[in-house]
């Protein structure tokens, strides 16, 4: 009886996974930015820009995704030199979730994880004009990545423009987050 339960267990599971990744490539790609001292791998058949902009010497955004069929809004990897007293990772989230505090914006899910070691906090949330004034599926929706890494931070957003194409990317977004190393810059502020 245990072995047809496990059995069964196994064959739902690689089902369920197989089905899960179809339509998506692997992340065969690895960007690499040896200035900025991060990498993250992407899917083959997805476009990566290099970004030179930076604001202020406050941020950078380092690169920017497109995946094949050009239809994400936003996927930007960028880094910060945010002058926080206390950059510990319960400080950065209490800060992000005050700094979305407007009745236009719902967080969907927040919380503190890690990615490759280093703490992480991620929060996903729909901003748009309140219910009665538009539906909650054509709400622009957005997943943050923030990562304190060397007295900077590390920020990775998808932005995508209704349910329908944040759903068709948000896995794959995930992976790619998970995928994220960063190591000890050898520059100062943000001008990588």
């Amino acid at each position: 009886m245990k072995i047809i339960l496990f059995s069964l267990i196994g064959f739902v599971s690689l089902f369920l996974g197989t089905s899960f990744q179809q339509g998506f490539s692997e992340l065969e790609n690895t960007y690499v930015s040896e200035k900025c001292g991060v990498s993250i791998q992407y899917p083959n058949d997805w476009t990566v820009t290099e970004s030179d902009y930076v604001y202020e010497d406050f941020s950078k955004r380092i690169a920017e995704f497109q995946s094949e069929d050009d239809d994400i809004v936003s996927l930007y990897l960028a880094i910060y030199n945010y002058e926080i007293s206390d950059n510990s990772i319960e400080n950065i989230a209490e800060q992000e979730k005050y700094n979305m505090d407007y009745p236009e914006i719902s967080i969907i899910q927040s919380g503190i994880t890690t990615i490759n070691e280093l703490p992480t906090f991620k929060m996903t949330y729909v901003e748009g004009l309140p219910d009665k004034y538009e539906y909650e599926k054509d709400k622009l929706r957005k997943m943050e990545y923030a990562i304190p890494a060397y007295d900077r931070q590390y920020i990775f957003e998808y932005e995508a423009s209704n349910k329908k194409e944040f759903d068709k990317y948000s896995s794959i977004v995930e992976e790619m987050a998970d995928s994220i190393k960063i190591t000890k810059p050898n520059f100062e502020g943000v001008n990588c």
